[in-house]
Formats: C-alpha cells, sequence, structure tokens
C-alpha cells in the first residue's frame, strides 16, 4: 500500500506536464488500492478508491475512446458485488444481535445503502478488530439520526435467505436500485466489443452473467 501511495504521489506531481498520459496509470493503481481495501473488509476505503478512480478517468474518457473505459467499467461492477456481500455480512450480524426490531434493522440496512458515514465506519472498525462489539455503536446511530424508538418484536432466528430478501428489498426501493453489477459488466462487454479487444475480464464478465441468468431462471 505505502509502494502504491508513493507512485501516485510520482505520478501526480507530473501530471501538470504529461496530464494526458499520466492519468491512465494513477487510475489503474487507483483500482489496485481499492482491491486490497477489499480484501480487508474496508468498505469506506474501497469505495472512496472506486470514486477517485471515475473522478480520475472522467475528463481523460470524455477526451478520448479507450479500452481502458472497459476495464474501469470492469471493477465498477465487481466492486458493486464485492459490496453487496460486504452488506450482507453486516446485515447478518445486525440480526445475530438479536437486539433490534425489524424497524429498527431497515433503519440500519438503510443507513448502509446510504453509505452513512458513521455506520459505515462502525463495520470497518468492527471488522479490522478496531472494536470488538458493534451493539452500543449501532444503538447511538439509531437514537442520533432517528430519535428515541418504542421497540418492537426484536428479530430472532432469521435464516440467511430472509436477510438476502431484507437487504434486496431496501436495495430495490433506494436509488441505488441494484448492486448485481450487471449494468456495468455490459457496458465494459461493449467497449472491449468495439475495440476487439482480448481481455481476461471478458471470460468473467461472460461467466458473471451467465450466472445471474440461472439465478432468475430457478
Amino acid at each position: 500500500m505505502q509502494c502504491s501511495q508513493k507512485a501516485i504521489d510520482g505520478y501526480i506531481k507530473l501530471l501538470p506536464s504529461d496530464q494526458k498520459s499520466i492519468h491512465p496509470y494513477v487510475s489503474l493503481i487507483y483500482l489496485i488500492q481499492c482491491q486490497s481495501f477489499q480484501f480487508l473488509n474496508q468498505i469506506q476505503q474501497a469505495q472512496r478508491l472506486i470514486d477517485d478512480t471515475e473522478t480520475c478517468l472522467k475528463e481523460w474518457f470524455d477526451m478520448r475512446q479507450h479500452p481502458l473505459k472497459g476495464l474501469f467499467f470492469y471493477y465498477q461492477g465487481a466492486h458493486y458485488r464485492w459490496l453487496y456481500n460486504q452488506y450482507l455480512t453486516c446485515v447478518e450480524e445486525i440480526i445475530n444481535l438479536q437486539h433490534f426490531d425489524l424497524t429498527e434493522i431497515k433503519f440500519l440496512v438503510q443507513g448502509l445503502i446510504n453509505q452513512e458515514k458513521q455506520i459505515i465506519k462502525t463495520f470497518d472498525y468492527f471488522h479490522s478488530n478496531v472494536i470488538k462489539s458493534i451493539k452500543t455503536h449501532l444503538d447511538n446511530f439509531i437514537y442520533q439520526s432517528g430519535g428515541k424508538h418504542n421497540q418492537k418484536k426484536i428479530v430472532e432466528g432469521v435464516t440467511k435467505q430472509e436477510s438476502i430478501s431484507i437487504l434486496d428489498n431496501m436495495i430495490l426501493a433506494s436509488a441505488i436500485g441494484s448492486l448485481n453489477g450487471i449494468s456495468q459488466f455490459l457496458d465494459a462487454l461493449a467497449i472491449f466489443n468495439h475495440f476487439e479487444t482480448e481481455n481476461k475480464c471478458i471470460d468473467l464478465i461472460r461467466f458473471a452473467l451467465i450466472t445471474q441468468e440461472k439465478q432468475y431462471n430457478k
């Protein structure tokens, strides 16, 4: 991580003099860093880096067509899928506390989907063992964000499929709509096909699309 950051710092110093050729290298390093934070289960940092990549490449993309745009869309789609799995883990951890009712659970899940800084930081710290318990932090998030709540029946004994259902319904009702990455994968595939580019991502995208279709047909 330190080496990649030093490389970014060095490239950025060259940007004023050679902006056109430097931008792609900085963006690729951002993507490498993003994968590193995904491996560490750190949502906030991974999301920041995928956003930084998009910002870094936006003007460059506007000026030219390039297969690198397809590569970015692939990584963005993969990030959304990773993000979904992270959220699902968080939902299961919330429910397993056997401390919240359904209204509170949905409120917390909505906070995750909206990437509210307080709740994302709580889970990032928990997954990196900075904190040992999330119960008090989640209570504080509910109180500070929604005020006092008259708790009803605590949710217990929920299956993984029920956790998936809660998360899917909340995502579907949100502005995001989906985190399956399919739209980004299709954009990536279109760009790779346009440039007749050979990239290992193409096979990964096709596999993802086939898997998604099988799930819909179940």
